[in-house]
């Protein structure tokens, strides 16, 4: 008889000792993945033996995000969405202690909090719960179902299994951050798709014939979209247009779009600054521009003898007039800087170019074509900016408006070592407003 009982308490032993090498093997597994994408197969794949998943649910299941990885027969094992719920999940682990399907069906007659906890486990045929956590968070939850042998789960045994739950817990966070990482870059890679998209229909629907790579006319702002209206209305018109802008604005990329949106888009498009434009710099340019337009950037500038002659020579129609200033009329005065003959040619309503800190929301659509452009000039493969970088442009008030936003990002790009504009990429005098994992 004693020969009997030795036998079977050895048999029982053997057992655990088979389960106990399970969860070891899992443990060494997730450490030994090669890829956050592997740790549930080499997790999970080892527990396969020992425990009965044609009988309930053998899984690993994360909290951020939600995911979940099952045994299914042979088929590789991998996180697939959605999961069970970050809150199911976080009510199966919330306690950090595993969790026995058995001592949770005794409690729950009187703690009525634990019924939903009992439910989980008996709609999953599971007999345990393992939360799986680090020093300060709860990552997810290993799901075992019966054993395979038929054998109920001993304390010994459970205490190794949570014991395992721990040291599966760093594995597993740095899997859900991989797994955040690679979600938030499929996020960003289909916000440039819709940006591309966007941006093609925009000039489309308004039917100017931009250049490919005129970034600064993004539209995803109301002041911008208000601005691309008006200068579709603005532009067939032949009559003289005053343009508004801070310096590195755009302004000039506007007053090309005025002449491209115009009758007279086939011909010339003349650019002069008023800076130091003599008589004859007025008479060369009336000359050069016949049949087209001439931008006098900055008009303010030039000398009020100089304004007078600029508006005879535009007055007889040959030439279509187009000046910038920096000097809002609404709020500096009727005509600032303008003689009345050079205003009367441009009084209509003026072309207003928001600045750039005035139009936050198109910086992520400005900085993803920007970085798309200076990538295509150097021959690299640079798609767009991380969230981390995006949102360090975007807490700039970027007093040199576009012009200095693409100065930055061309080191950025530059210095880009991956597909993405990382935060570390940009100068350390941007705001740090997110630290990337």
């Amino acid at each position: 008889m004693a020969a009997v009982v030795l036998s079977a308490w050895l048999l029982v032993r053997l057992r655990d000792r088979n389960v106990l090498h399970a969860v070891e093997s899992a443990v060494q597994g997730a450490f030994g993945a090669p890829h956050s994408e592997d740790l549930a197969e080499t997790t999970l794949r080892p527990l396969a033996g020992a425990f009965d998943s044609a009988s309930g649910t053998l899984a690993l299941a994360t909290i951020d995000p939600d995911r979940l990885a099952r045994i299914e027969g042979f088929t590789p094992v991998r996180f697939s969405e959605p999961g069970l719920g970050g809150g199911l999940v976080a009510l199966l682990a919330g306690p950090r202690e595993a969790l026995l399907r058995d001592e949770v069906e005794d409690r729950a007659v009187r703690e009525a909090g634990l019924r939903p906890v009992l439910k989980a486990l008996d709609d999953l045929g599971c007999v345990a719960a393992i939360p799986l956590t680090t020093e300060t968070d709860v990552h997810g939850v290993l799901l075992l179902p019966p054993r395979a042998d038929g054998r109920r789960l001993g304390r010994r045994l459970i205490r190794a299994i949570s014991e395992a739950g721990r040291r599966l817990g760093p594995p597993v966070a740095a899997a859900e951050a991989a797994m955040r990482a690679a979600l938030r870059d499929a996020a960003l890679r289909l916000q440039i798709e819709e940006l591309t998209l966007a941006l093609a229909e925009e000039r489309r629907r308004v039917g100017l014939a931009l250049a490919p790579d005129d970034a600064q006319l993004v539209s995803r702002s109301a002041a911008m979209a208000a601005l691309i209206a008006q200068l579709a209305r603005t532009a067939p018109d032949d009559r003289g247009v005053l343009i508004v802008a801070e310096r590195g604005a755009g302004g000039d990329r506007v007053a090309r779009a005025v002449h491209l949106g115009s009758p007279r888009k086939e011909g010339p498009f003349v650019l002069v600054d008023a800076v130091g434009l003599d008589e004859g710099g007025v008479d060369r340019a009336l000359r050069a521009a016949q049949a087209g337009t001439l931008y006098v950037r900055d008009l303010p500038a030039l000398e009020p003898a100089r304004q007078v002659q600029l508006a005879a020579g535009c007055s007889a129609g040959a030439v279509r007039l187009v000046g910038s200033t920096q000097i809002d009329p609404a709020t500096e005065g009727e005509r600032p800087g303008l003689e009345a003959a050079i205003w009367e040619l441009l009084r209509r309503g003026p072309l207003r170019v928001p600045a750039l800190r005035e139009r936050r929301e198109d910086i992520g659509p400005l900085a993803i074509a920007i970085v798309r452009r200076h990538a295509r000039a150097l021959g690299k493969r640079v798609e767009g900016l991380t969230h981390g970088a995006l949102e360090a442009l975007c807490a700039y008030d970027w007093p040199g408006n576009v012009r200095e936003l693409d100065a930055v990002l061309s080191v950025a790009v530059g210095k880009a070592a991956a597909a993405l504009v990382v935060r570390g990429d940009l100068p350390e005098w941007l705001p740090a407003m997110h630290v990337e994992r």
